[in-house]
């Protein structure tokens, strides 16, 4: 039972629903590109990038398409190295290319297992940080890190910034810097340098 152009791999004695259904089935696969088949983080399509955050059980909501490609890309080496050094410093550059982290080990003003990250803020309008960006790196850190170590916080620096900084009485715990820079009462974040502050 073959056309022209259809050959198949059952059994001569297939029943008459086995071959139509592996006709049907044949069909729509020859139309198939080879294109949708791609399902590598850093060239698969973008809806494809939740589908794939599913598989590690990353949440990719709030970031930039290239952030969650990164994330993605990274995330198993992320898991496989989870307590690590390595994989605190992937999670944290899945998001924040020029994150470092500072450990106890090298710095000694932090306590045992105490861990900082020292962060260098682009000056490039189009990025954006804030709140929930932070929250995101957080979780990622909780995954990574081992149990008994404590993330201290972020150290920010701004690379040739300049920020305008209104603060009224009222507002003091919520701050707002160049519109691109939310920060909240919970948030644990010392800002060093390159600031030219307006008050």
């Amino acid at each position: 039972m073959s056309n022209n152009n259809y050959t198949n791999l059952l059994p001569s004695n297939s029943s008459l629903k086995q071959v139509a259904l592996d006709k049907t089935i044949s069909a729509r696969i020859q139309n198939l590109k080879q294109a949708d088949f791609n399902l590598l983080a850093t060239t698969c399509k973008e809806e494809f990038l939740p589908h794939l955050a599913f598989l590690f059980s990353l949440d990719i909501t709030n970031l930039k398409q290239q952030e969650q490609r990164d994330l993605i890309k990274n995330a198993y080496e992320i898991y496989r190295y989870a307590g690590t050094a390595y994989s605190v410093k992937l999670a944290l550059q899945s998001i924040f290319s020029t994150a470092e982290i500072k450990t106890w080990l090298e710095d000694e003003s932090l306590e045992p297992y105490h861990f900082t990250s020292n962060l260098t803020l682009s000056s490039d309008v189009s990025k954006k940080y804030d709140s929930k960006k932070f929250a995101k790196v957080k979780e990622l850190l909780e995954i990574s890190k081992s149990k008994r170590d404590v993330f201290d916080g972020f150290s920010l620096k701004f690379a040739n910034a300049k920020a305008d900084i209104k603060v009224q009485v009222a507002s003091v715990l919520n701050l707002k810097l160049s519109n691109t820079l939310n920060l909240n009462s919970s948030a644990k974040i010392k800002i060093i340098g390159g600031v030219v502050w307006t008050i």
